[in-house]
């Protein structure tokens, strides 16, 4: 638990600084995620279908350390980011893209593992902002043929982010 704490109080730091990136900004195609009510959904990539943003990585040293430290989870975790959702934020209904992966929450030490590929939606009731862990963790549980398919998408997912230049736009302003 003493990990837990310094991870919490530094992805606080980061995430309230004011200076998260859009994550409409960093992936074009989730743009009608914010103009549903044009208030800023800021996400720090940390690794994102196995391309490493190292720069948004540092600044979260205890992050960093843990996944280092514990290979299971850097094997397991398809992604990692850091996600704000401002006070009043409405995130229409959606569905994520594949099956290939879990979706885990890690907020305020409660986690909730789901597939995320099922209509959801969400909405920041509250007047403070909301910040979560967003893990994908890559599924084990489906045929032999779609592991291979899966793979085959998180490989065309990491090119499609260097060749989008995702980490130049990902970074903190």
């Amino acid at each position: 638990m003493e990990s837990y704490q310094q991870i919490r109080q530094e992805t606080l730091e980061v995430a309230l600084s004011g200076r998260l990136p859009a994550n409409h900004d960093i992936m074009q195609q989730q743009r009608t995620l914010y103009e549903f009510d044009r208030k800023i959904w800021g996400m720090l990539p940390l690794r994102g279908y196995g391309y490493n943003y190292p720069a948004n990585q540092a600044l979260i040293p205890s992050l960093r350390s843990f996944l280092k430290h514990h290979p299971d989870v850097v094997s397991a975790a398809v992604s990692l980011f850091v996600s704000l959702f401002p006070p009043g934020k409405v995130l229409r209904p959606h569905k994520g893209p594949f099956k290939a992966v879990w979706r885990y929450y890690l907020q305020e030490g409660e986690g909730f593992l789901w597939d995320d590929t099922f209509l959801h939606s969400a909405i920041n009731r509250s007047n403070q902002p909301r910040v979560v862990l967003l893990f994908d963790v890559f599924r084990k549980d489906q045929p032999f043929w779609l592991i291979g398919m899966s793979w085959i998408f998180l490989w065309v997912a990491h090119i499609w982010q260097q060749v989008q230049n995702m980490r130049g736009r990902a970074g903190l302003q």
